[in-house]
């Protein structure tokens, strides 16, 4: 266990601060912004949230740590979701996508919220 928290914490250390708070990351991807900016913030910021939430819950599940993984499932779930939004706003931009199928976003964090509900199915 000892390991694992050093692990989490180097790690966490080395993230921007929004990474560092799970339930501000979390609400930050509910609204699509960098926490504290206001400034729309790229999908490369969601994808990253993902991976390193994924590897990061591993580790603890894995080694007992206690901490649950309802909250960290909420998280997995909205970061992919907006990964998501972010594909389904760029793909009818671009000149493969055929115009018959095309996709109106109205709101980006309706994807973050479904991927939260995917995450907590079985």
């Amino acid at each position: 266990m000892l390991a694992v928290g050093l692990i989490v914490g180097l790690v966490l250390a080395a993230m921007p601060p929004e990474f560092r708070d799970s339930a501000g990351l979390q609400e930050a991807l509910l609204r699509s912004q960098v926490v504290g900016s206001g400034e729309a913030r790229p999908w490369q910021t969601s994808a990253v949230a993902f991976v390193f939430k994924f590897v990061l819950t591993l580790l603890a599940y894995g080694a007992g740590v206690p901490g649950g993984l309802f909250a960290p499932a909420l998280l997995l779930g909205s970061a992919l979701g907006d990964v998501f939004a972010f594909a389904a706003i760029a793909l009818p931009q671009t000149s493969v996508w055929p115009q018959a199928w095309a996709i109106e976003i109205v709101s980006p964090a309706t994807y973050a919220l479904s991927g939260m509900g995917a995450f907590l199915q079985r």
